[in-house]
């Protein structure tokens, strides 16, 4: 509708061809300047926060776990990785100890370099056993983090991982 009147009046000689030109350049740069109002009061409402008095009092400890996954099929003579990881960059090494119970007996530990995620351990399966079974177990780790998510007894991620061959 509005445009048929705004036809009407150019035709009927009501306004000028010049005069009709500059009010359709004006009304782009009102709806350019209605624009930028509009977007500088929404930036404006934007309310910034300001707290210190954050409660993180029950935030999830740093922790170390064992990469996903099942139980590890291997074969005699093969050397076997497990992946010790953590989820968040510590900026120290992260000492992880372990234990390997079952047809073969060890222990040890592995250290997580400041600025990486992750380390292996590395079991080695003797020729001398053609089946088996051990189980690579987490037992300790230090710089405060905890074993596992939510303990070492919350069952939330993996601390122990079993290798069959």
């Amino acid at each position: 509708m509005h445009l048929l009147i705004q036809l009407w009046i150019k035709r009927c000689g009501l306004i000028s061809n010049v005069w009709y030109e500059k009010i359709k350049i004006m009304k782009k740069h009102l709806n350019i300047l209605l624009v930028c109002i509009l977007i500088t009061f929404g930036w404006a409402s934007c309310e910034k926060f300001e707290d210190s008095n954050l409660d993180f009092s029950n935030s999830q400890p740093q922790y170390v776990e064992l990469s996903s996954g099942t139980t590890i099929q291997s074969i005699s003579g093969e050397e076997v990785s497990i992946t010790v990881r953590v989820r968040e960059n510590i900026n120290t090494d992260v000492k992880v100890e372990y234990e390997v119970t079952g047809d073969i007996s060890a222990g040890g530990s592995v250290i997580i370099l400041e600025g990486d995620l992750s380390a292996s351990i590395l079991v080695s399966i003797p020729m001398a056993l053609t089946s088996g079974m051990v189980e690579v177990k987490l037992t300790g780790v230090d710089n405060g983090l905890q074993l596992g998510r939510g303990g070492p007894n919350a069952g939330l991620s993996a601390i122990s991982r079993q290798i069959v061959w």
